[in-house]
């Protein structure tokens, strides 16, 4: 089994790859916070991988409705992470991530709910242009 980091071309055709374009939002973090928060997240993808790419391993990746996505939840401090991915064969394919906030106002809620349906949107939509194009890159061993 495979790790794959779903990527898509840009404008001047190079990959662009949402997963860790994700992850650079965290250098600008201290480096305690900065070190805590990836390593909760590979963890959590290692633990995926070491159970095949299981669509459904609660609580920390359940399936999304009635799609092929599925979606990984880390709860780190106030926020919740999350990675929309799919399996096809021998591949788990990573498609996009997003930070929700862990406690937030009723005033607050149309707005987050909308954010998280636009991540949705969007990890569909990358999972139809991976189908199409195959663009990823391989980072399996980054969990070994």
């Amino acid at each position: 089994m495979k790790i794959i980091a779903y990527g898509r071309l840009n404008n001047k055709q190079e990959i662009e790859l949402p997963f860790y374009e994700y992850l650079e939002n965290y250098a600008f973090k201290t480096s305690d916070e900065k070190i805590k928060i990836i390593s909760r997240i590979y963890q959590t993808i290692k633990y995926l991988y070491e159970h095949k790419g299981s669509m459904n391993l609660p609580p920390y990746i359940e399936p999304y409705k009635k799609t092929e996505l599925s979606v990984i939840k880390i709860k780190y401090s106030n926020i919740l992470i999350r990675i929309a991915f799919f399996t096809i064969e021998d591949e788990i394919v990573l498609l996009e991530a997003m930070d929700k906030p862990k406690f937030y106002d009723k005033a607050k809620k149309k707005k987050i709910d909308r954010e998280i349906q636009l991540f949705l949107d969007k990890a569909e939509e990358n999972l139809t242009n991976y189908m199409e194009n195959k663009i990823g890159v391989d980072i399996t061993q980054e969990f070994n």
